[in-house]
């Protein structure tokens, strides 16, 4: 084992799904958010504490609305800062991602059997429905609820190579 640092290029970041509920527990109360992170070789799932999303959310709102944009522009913004949450992994090394949090943990790819995604419905029939990510290793499966768009996900997918049936 090298004690060399490791570097971006040993293990580059290929694409980032933002924001993503990992389900968790009986009922899902220990469901956690989380970013998904790929790299050639793993999955990072990176934990979004409450603290770190209000503090994202707060900053995306002031910079709108010190850019003079209205209410509107200010909601808006603020649901796209886990996107740039998310692009800040790209110039991260694997190692520096995990050490953010000690929920943080990586999944081998190599152990990725299947990776789909679907749509589940309200079962009171209210029409609302649920884009669920899931990824089966041949130790787990994790179920992710989607909150970006599913084209957003199969892109993020595909560039980095697990594309989802």
């Amino acid at each position: 084992m090298s004690d060399a640092p490791e570097s971006a290029e040993a293990e580059p970041v290929l694409s980032t799904i933002a924001n993503v509920t990992l389900k968790a527990g009986v009922l899902g109360l220990r469901s956690r958010q989380h970013s998904l992170v790929f790299t050639p070789t793993r999955i990072l799932f990176a934990r979004m504490t409450t603290s770190q999303m209000s503090n994202l959310a707060k900053q995306a709102r002031d910079e709108a609305k010190a850019r003079g944009e209205g209410r509107m522009a200010q909601f808006a913004a603020q649901a796209h800062a886990f996107d740039a949450l998310a692009a800040s992994y790209q110039g991260m090394t694997p190692a520096q991602i995990l050490a953010q949090n000690p929920d943080n943990f990586a999944v081998d790819r190599s152990t990725v059997t299947k990776v789909t995604i679907k749509q589940t419905g309200d079962s009171s029939g209210s029409g609302v429905s649920t884009d669920v990510l899931v990824i089966k290793t041949s130790d787990h499966t994790y179920k992710l609820t989607l909150v970006s768009s599913v084209g957003q996900a199969r892109q993020a997918l595909a560039t980095a190579g697990l594309p989802a049936s």
